[in-house]
């Protein structure tokens, strides 16, 4: 907190605060802290802190299964066919730039969760879930 008083106004100040709350469990103040850095830089960690928003949110509230059935991290949806279908809520389809953009933000998340989340935490192992479903979703059989 020091430094932010020192060096106000820093994107990555403040979502390294967020991340510091999150450790401690303080999810309340990690969602003001990532919030607020995204304020400041929309940008920082390539766009990808709506994704952090989402996992501390799923955090507070103690996400099941069946939260996850209407709530997802990546706000993508994959249908029910084996191969899963990328598509927005509305049923439209990614377009290939909206496709890679979350693919890269959804891996960088994925890398910073990873180090400091147990692989056994029920929000991470959605994470990875999603993420293997949105890259299923580029499969194109031969």
């Amino acid at each position: 907190m020091q430094l932010e008083i020192e060096y106000p106004g820093l994107p990555k100040m403040a979502v390294n605060l967020g991340t510091a709350y999150e450790l401690i469990g303080n999810i309340k103040l990690a969602k003001n802290w990532i919030a607020e850095g995204m304020k400041r830089d929309p940008s920082i960690h390539l766009g990808s802190e709506w994704i952090h928003l989402n996992i501390l949110t799923a955090k507070e509230k103690r996400a099941t299964a069946k939260y996850f059935h209407e709530y997802l991290l990546l706000n993508v949806y994959y249908g029910t066919g084996y191969v899963p279908d990328a598509h927005w809520k509305n049923q439209r389809k990614l377009t290939t730039a909206e496709y890679d953009a979350i693919r890269e933000q959804a891996s960088l998340q994925i890398n910073e969760q990873k180090n400091v989340v147990s692989r056994q935490d029920a929000v991470m192992v959605q994470l990875f879930y999603e993420f293997a479903n949105l890259e299923m979703s580029q499969y194109q059989p031969n």
